[in-house]
């Protein structure tokens, strides 16, 4: 470098220290993006731990009004079991509105109640044998058991728990609003 001007020098300096923190500001720009993306994950996971919390209490709650009703025929546990009936159907998304609007519960864990309609089909994949069911409420939705035959019968009321998709693609076909089942939600 002792042939080349002051002038040269300063101006590849320059360019050196500029690419240098183009280079770092993107590595930060990337990082903060995946911060903000685990950050909002978190808080659906957040939400869904409060939303089970919730489900939960309102379903102890149902159970010991129901319980004491059962014992005291007491018209005040009737209420109060009511009540927790309707705190518990609260917290259960409705298939309905699953229905109404898929793109809005596309890829999102949640529990669902109805009751089984007809029987439990099976088809087997590449992935293993596979179970389905329609389970409806106001509305039906297929549930997909993947690699489990759960016991279940047409009329059988249900709650389960999985993940909605709008649009799921196996292999070369692509279904639309289906509900997998999680194996551990399933009797």
């Amino acid at each position: 470098m002792p042939n080349v001007s002051i002038r040269a020098r300063l101006i590849f300096l320059s360019v050196l220290l500029l690419a240098i923190l183009v280079v770092s500001s993107a590595l930060l720009i990337r990082e903060l993006a995946r911060d903000s993306r685990s950050l909002a994950e978190e808080a659906t996971l957040v939400s869904v731990v409060r939303s089970a919390n919730s489900a939960s209490k309102h379903f102890g709650d149902l159970k010991y009004w129901v319980i004491d009703s059962a014992v005291t025929q007491l018209a005040r546990s009737q209420q109060a079991a009511a009540a927790a009936k309707a705190g518990l159907d609260s917290d259960l998304t409705a298939i309905s509105d699953i229905i109404a609007n898929p793109d809005g519960f596309d890829h999102r864990r949640m529990t669902i109640a109805g009751t089984v309609k007809g029987d439990l089909k099976f088809s087997n994949s590449h992935y293993g044998d596979n179970s389905y069911f329609s389970l409806c409420s106001t509305g039906c939705i297929i549930v997909i058991c993947l690699g489990v035959q759960p016991n279940v019968h047409a009329g059988q009321s249900l709650t389960i728990s999985g993940t909605f998709y709008a649009r799921r693609t196996v292999g070369p076909v692509t279904f639309s609003n289906q509900f997998v089942a999680e194996n551990d939600s399933l009797p």
